[in-house]
């Protein structure tokens, strides 16, 4: 594919020709949740320069092109309920992103991804798919980039070393034609001159985290000598905490036998006092 990537580029004719009217809102039916699959997925090649809405939009037209019975949102304009933890910016291109979908029927994950693979454009492929437990959310805490040619910047490891030395590392960034101060140093977890590779490990927070651009330009080279290659390599979630919650037996009835095969009989003598602490018939349920 030549020339830079736009979006009319993946229409097809599961689009809505121009003019045409909007399509009818789901039924109550289509926004009943009744899976959540989360996949990992890569962006390669040209396709990495379009902007994650325009990525958004792709997905929505995979599911279709798929036949895969997506969730839809609530409310005047109900869209598909998909969900990405953490944003690639514009010309990355990504390994092992993340992304989950919520649909109405129940998949196989392995076949959801498949379908999906062959609905997108080259570039986009999903892999490793994991059905999502309730109340279980994809939080990002870590990322690796790598940056080449190396060369291209004429980096060495000791300056990458002194980088890491350093308590601060402020970097002026324009956004939305703002303009303002981010401590790339911050964010760096390690900083490794691999071959002729950058390669770079961010922590993830509230505070933001620090991308490859922040990186280049606190070492004082915001433009290499040629073309310049970065690649979001790992997106690391935030493990799962195990939940834990009792189970308590049906209560007796009156005249059950106290001492049956449930319980063994207690050796305390008649006149003790009540043992304090948790009950002792309920029991921990992990999963």
């Amino acid at each position: 594919m030549d020339g830079p990537v736009t979006h009319s580029q993946f229409e097809d004719e599961s689009s809505p020709a121009r003019g045409a009217p909007a399509p009818a809102a789901p039924d109550a039916s289509q926004s009943q949740t009744k899976q959540r699959i989360r996949f990992r997925f890569s962006k390669a090649g040209d396709i990495r320069f379009i902007s994650h809405l325009d990525l958004l939009r792709l997905f929505e037209r995979g599911l279709r092109r798929a036949g895969l019975p997506v969730a839809f949102s609530e409310g005047f304009n109900p869209r598909p309920r998909i969900s990405c933890p953490l944003s690639l910016g514009t010309g990355i291109a990504g390994r092992e992103e993340v992304v989950e979908f919520r649909f109405t029927e129940r998949l196989d994950p392995h076949e959801a991804a498949r379908r999906l693979s062959e609905a997108m454009p080259a570039g986009i492929a999903f892999h490793a798919p994991e059905e999502v437990r309730p109340g279980d959310h994809a939080r990002v805490v870590e990322v690796h980039y790598e940056v080449a040619p190396r060369s291209a910047l004429g980096v060495e490891q000791e300056e990458l070393d002194a980088l890491m030395a350093r308590a601060t590392a402020p970097v002026t960034v324009t956004r939305g034609g703002r303009t303002a101060t981010i401590d790339a140093r911050a964010h760096l977890v390690a900083l490794t001159a691999a071959g002729d590779v950058i390669q770079i490990v961010a922590a993830v927070g509230s505070a933001g985290s620090a991308r490859p651009e922040h990186v280049l330009r606190a070492l004082g080279r915001p433009f290499g000598r040629g073309p310049l290659f970065m690649t979001r390599t790992r997106v690391i979630l935030a493990p799962q905490p195990r939940r834990e919650h009792r189970i308590r037996p049906e209560p007796r009835k009156a005249g059950d036998d106290l001492h049956d095969s449930r319980r063994p009989p207690s050796t305390a003598p008649p006149d003790a006092p009540p043992r304090a602490g948790p009950d002792p018939e309920a029991r921990p349920v992990t999963y």
